[in-house]
């Protein structure tokens, strides 16, 4: 188990996984994991904020995103909610602006509609609320385009 924690921080999840798959019996592994828990070599409240503050500003991923790879990692409904409430909305627009930019760059022969729906669909798969998607699509294409239909449907196409 100190090895596996010397190569990188882990969940207690995933270390029950790993001493499962080693046959190690669940009551052993219960007694290390307590008297890893005081020491900080098992956290997975400072491993979930670690997490969303590394993948939410490498990644460029929203708040939907973070909750979800926390939560298939194993950590607790109420520590991932902990670590991921921690990012202010502040945080998860500036993050959709900066990731909007830098592909917005790459689609600068496209239509305007175009470029709207799929910045869109970027933004959704990245995990970022609703609510800040269509901010950022109207910022960046939208309110450059007025003569566009304000409406964000991803099916819609000017005719």
């Amino acid at each position: 188990m100190l090895d596996a924690l010397d190569r990188r921080p882990r969940t207690e999840h995933e270390l029950r996984r790993l001493c499962a798959g080693r046959g190690i019996p669940e009551d052993v592994v219960e007694q290390v994991l307590a008297r890893l828990r005081p020491t900080g070599l098992v956290d997975d409240a400072a491993y979930a904020a670690a997490w969303v503050e590394s993948r939410a500003d490498a990644k460029g991923l929203g708040t939907r995103r973070l909750t979800a790879e926390l939560t298939r990692r194993g950590i607790p409904a109420d520590v991932v909610l902990g670590a991921v409430e921690a990012r202010s909305a502040d945080d998860d627009l500036a993050t959709a602006r900066a990731m909007a930019r830098g592909r917005l760059s790459g689609m600068r022969g496209l239509p305007a509609p175009t470029r709207a729906r799929r910045l869109l669909g970027l933004l959704q798969r990245r995990g970022f609320p609703p609510d800040v998607c269509h901010q950022v699509v109207r910022e960046m294409v939208l309110d450059q385009h007025p003569d566009l239909h304000p409406d964000l449907n991803p099916n819609w196409h000017p005719d």
